[in-house]
């Protein structure tokens, strides 16, 4: 992989397939650019980490409300390092079960654009595994401060 930034574009660009995608961005549906698109912007190529921070920065700032099976959500703020977040504090966030799955203690988390259930080793705090909710597989870690609770509007509690 290979990341760039351009104005206020943060680019992700697969060597493999060839393409190009707008990563800092909550809109839903496409988020490719083409070739011609690319070269057009005033890109600068930038470290992996570079990349991460600058993601981590984005989201954290950013106000995202969606609708899941007919239930409306938002992203709260980020949790800080003593792992609150408002008035809501880690340890209340409610644990899911998954049938089948090794791990009993997923929690449900924002993290740049997306929800993952996630699971924190004791060995490892204040950094955990992002687990795709879809396939039951660890996708990357994360710390925690780049995560946030993720609150039902309806039921007016976190999910």
């Amino acid at each position: 992989m290979k990341y760039y930034k351009a104005e206020d574009k943060l680019i992700q660009f697969n060597p493999s397939t060839n393409v190009y995608r707008l990563r800092n961005t909550i809109a839903t549906g496409n988020k490719c650019l083409t070739k011609e698109e690319f070269d057009s912007l005033n890109v600068t190529e930038i470290k992996k980490t570079k990349f991460c921070e600058l993601m981590n920065i984005f989201f954290r700032d950013i106000k995202h409300e969606w609708t899941y099976e007919n239930k409306r959500f938002r992203k709260l703020d980020n949790f800080d390092k003593n792992a609150k977040s408002w008035d809501i504090n880690w340890w209340d966030i409610p644990k899911h079960k998954v049938d089948g799955y090794i791990f009993t203690d997923l929690k449900l988390v924002y993290h740049w654009g997306r929800v993952y259930y996630i699971i924190f080793s004791g060995n490892y705090a204040p950094k955990g595994q992002l687990v795709d909710i879809k396939k039951l597989k660890i996708v990357q870690w994360v710390d925690i401060k780049n995560v946030s609770p993720v609150f039902d509007i309806e039921a007016k509690k976190v999910a």
